[in-house]
Formats: structure tokens, sequence, C-alpha cells
């Protein structure tokens, strides 16, 4: 517990921000907003092989809870690897708040059978000072230039099919 306190004063002593996770955690200075930058950070997909965030991406889905990632994985999964990344979609999964023995155990192997790339935030550190999503919703986070363009909260499966399609 004392080595997670140091570590918690470390992070905040060097300025950086980030959430616990919790949905109904107030807005905190810090969190991503249209016309800020979006964070640089290495983080790991589904099989563990590094990814860099935003790197390429136009595009982010984000998802901070089984719920949404449960209706959105269709979604994805019908729109396709390919065409991900043919328009530059990045699908991040939020897995900071799962307890390591589930996600080991349970949900990194669902995951890896998964036909697209899902990034994965591990740890709370990695979140960005990403918004919390309505609940049971997804964040389409629109980048040009590494640039929030766009950050709105997605909550069906035909908006984000919808959205998808209409990339150009």
């Amino acid at each position: 517990m004392m080595r997670r306190i140091v570590k918690l004063g470390l992070l905040f002593s060097l300025g950086m921000n980030f959430s616990s996770g919790y949905a109904d955690e107030p807005a905190a200075a810090g969190r991503l907003a249209v016309g800020a930058a979006f964070p640089t950070v290495a983080v790991t997909d589904q099989h563990d092989k590094p990814v860099g965030l935003p790197g390429a991406a136009k595009v982010i889905i984000y998802a901070n809870s089984k719920a949404a990632d449960e209706w959105v994985n269709p979604v994805l999964a019908q729109y396709g690897a390919e065409a991900l990344r043919a328009h530059q979609v990045a699908y991040v999964s939020d897995i900071s708040r799962m307890p390591g023995l589930i996600s080991r155990m349970i949900a990194l192997p669902q995951l890896r059978e998964r036909s697209y790339p899902v990034v994965l935030l591990r740890e709370s550190a990695q979140l960005l000072g990403m918004p919390q999503p309505p609940e049971n919703c997804v964040d389409w986070v629109a980048l040009q230039a590494g640039r929030v363009t766009e950050l709105t909260p997605l909550c069906t499966a035909a908006q984000v099919s919808e959205r998808l399609n209409a990339l150009p």
C-alpha cells in the first residue's frame, strides 16, 4: 500500500493527469477537450504488441466499460480490421479498473480472439485525461494533426456504424 501511495505522489509531483476511472468522478483539470493536443503514450494491444497513441489515428473510439465494449465489438468486427486501418481508426479499451487476475484469465483471452486491434489502457496513468463517456457509451475522438477536433459520446451500435461508414 505504501508503495502505491509513493507512486501516486510521484505522478502528482510530476504533473501527470490521470483519473481513477469512476464514472461519477467530477471532471478534472487536464481532461481531454476539443482543440487540445492528444497526449502521446506508449501502450500495448491485446497481443502485447507496442502501440503508440495517437500514432497515425484520425479517430479513436474509447470504451471504459464492459457494457460499452460488448455492444461496440460486433460493430467493429463487422467493419473489419482492414477498414479500421485504412481509415486510421483506433479502438481503445480502458481495462485499468479490472482486477489483474480477471484481466489475465478472462478478458485478455477474449480480447485476443478479436479480429481487429484493441489498444489497451491497463493503468490509470495511461488514461490520458479521457473524459468519462455516459454510462454504456463510447467516446468518438476525431483528430487532425494530433489535435482533438471532436469529442462525442455515442451510445448505440447504429451511431457508431453510421460514423464509421461516413469516414472518407
